[in-house]
């Protein structure tokens, strides 16, 4: 029998006709991060239709080695293709299930996971909020929380994968120069807890924001944010941060933040880093999340990253003891 959630899946997993503007894009993005075990990594394929290229983002971490691969790569046609959205060798492909698969081969990379997500699909932007930045960047935004299974291997080195995830779409316009800075912290602590929380500053100053907290499957939207962020000294990568949140029914969520590595992404000269971070609450629970950040700074590519890979390929981790700058 097809999976009860398959008609809604198709409205929301798959590819959508693009629209007339030049800057046109569409999104899929898997988060997935097991911080106990030093795993984790962030997926993004975007289809800038219109320009005839995509944007491939691979992060991926394992306790030895972290991988990186940043690059604008040709838009085929059958990238595109149901139940196909992909980038050369990286490919989201909807199950007859109604899951998400991601399957990467690279010379010194092998991932073969599947979602299952907690929630459906949701929007978390409410469209009242869409101005100014918003309505450039993320006008249609999907998320969702789950688990993904499966299997990684990295510099000859296999692990079995069972870690908490993320997954997003987003399709319209997307302009990164009108991104400033923004910070979102994105995660789970288990299917019956996880939370989303975005503030981003426009370049006429105003604030994009949103928070959501997912209750056994039932969003409770926030009426108020705090993320707060421990830089490094190169600007841009972190040791982790603090997140809180003001929910509608009067209650608090926090959460500390302790950052585990990350990488650099660029987009149109516009930097950002993604992160696996170990997530707890007070109360002692603890979990998975992406803390990403980005500061205004429009160069091509990084030159140094404390707590981030810079340069794509396969390299060794680098020891907790020498993250810092020598004097």
């Amino acid at each position: 029998m097809p999976h009860p959630r398959r008609i809604e899946l198709i409205s929301s997993e798959l590819a959508h006709e693009p629209g007339p503007e030049p800057d046109w894009q569409e999104s899929l993005v898997l988060l997935w991060g097991d911080p106990d075990r030093g795993l984790g990594g962030f997926h993004r394929l975007g289809h800038e239709v219109n320009q005839g290229r995509g944007e491939l983002w691979c992060g991926v971490l394992t306790p030895g080695h972290r991988f990186r691969r940043d690059e604008r790569v040709a838009l085929l046609p059958t990238d595109r293709s149901v139940p196909v959205f992909g980038l050369d060798t990286h490919t989201f492909t909807l199950d007859p299930d109604g899951r998400m698969r991601l399957r990467i081969t690279e010379p010194d990379l092998d991932l073969d996971l599947i979602a299952d997500d907690f929630a459906p699909m949701t929007s978390v932007y409410p469209p009242e909020r869409l101005e100014s930045v918003g309505h450039g960047t993320v006008r249609d935004h999907l998320e969702t929380h789950g688990r993904v299974r499966g299997r990684l291997t990295l510099a000859g080195h296999t692990h079995e994968i069972d870690a908490f995830c993320v997954r997003d779409h987003s399709w319209g316009p997307r302009d990164w120069s009108l991104i400033v800075s923004h910070r979102w912290v994105i995660g789970s602590l288990g299917p019956d807890l996880s939370f989303s929380a975005t503030v981003m500053q426009g370049t006429d100053g105003r604030f994009l924001s949103q928070g959501t907290l997912w209750r056994d499957g039932r969003g409770l939207a926030a009426t108020g944010i705090d993320i707060v962020v421990f830089q490094e000294s190169d600007g841009l990568s972190h040791r982790g941060g603090r997140l809180r949140m003001w929910l509608a029914d009067g209650s608090e969520f926090s959460l500390e933040i302790e950052t585990v590595d990350g990488w650099f992404f660029n987009a149109h000269s516009h930097i950002e880093v993604d992160t696996v971070c170990h997530a707890r609450t007070p109360d002692g629970r603890t979990g998975y999340c992406d803390l990403g950040v980005s500061n205004g700074r429009r160069v091509t590519e990084p030159l140094f990253g404390i707590r981030a890979a810079t340069h794509d390929g396969v390299r060794p981790r680098p020891a907790e003891g020498r993250r810092h700058v020598n004097v």
